[in-house]
């Protein structure tokens, strides 16, 4: 058996395996994902109340008021590469 007809192989059984579990995924999996989908739900809500109340109270996004450590120049010339 070839290279070829190996990753062909494998790449069939791991579809199948895939859509086996899509269609019936095991209660540890689906607890898994459910977790983890609360908690970045959860970040969300924080950050998005904290930047509500930000707004609410006018608060602007931090900035130190320093000029920036690097410049960009521009070529006026057009057209020329």
């Amino acid at each position: 058996m070839n290279d070829r007809q190996k990753q062909g192989i494998a790449l069939v059984l791991t579809g199948t395996v895939l859509a086996a579990l899509a269609i019936h995924p095991p209660k540890v999996l689906t607890a898994v994902y459910l977790a983890f989908e609360r908690a970045v739900v959860a970040c969300a809500g924080v950050l998005l109340a904290t930047a509500g109340a930000a707004a609410l109270l006018g608060l602007d996004a931090p900035h130190t008021g320093k000029a920036p450590d690097y410049t960009i120049d521009y070529d006026d010339a057009e057209g020329e590469l």
